[in-house]
């Protein structure tokens, strides 16, 4: 009994680190996506379509690098029924 409840904190304390490189993937992709879009909406010519451009990239990256995340997770710890 008491195993199981080490290994349970182990595995709270080490969760942090599981989500890690998938925040970075999250992160990067939503960073790409948001000066990849200013800089073709600036190279339009005008700071309305960058903004545009920017923002629609960005929440494209941001739903981009969550569904690899799920597709990712769902697929290596067998979630079945999602």
């Amino acid at each position: 009994m008491q195993n199981r409840v080490k290994i349970k904190e182990k595995l709270k304390g080490n969760i942090f680190f599981i989500a890690l490189p998938y925040t970075i993937l999250i992160s990067a992709l939503t960073i790409t996506g948001l000066f990849s879009g200013f800089a073709l909406g600036n190279r339009v010519g005008s700071s309305v379509a960058g903004f545009s451009f920017s923002l629609s990239f960005s929440f494209l990256g941001f739903f981009l690098g969550f569904l690899i995340s799920y597709l990712i997770v769902k697929e290596k710890y067998l979630m079945k029924g999602l």
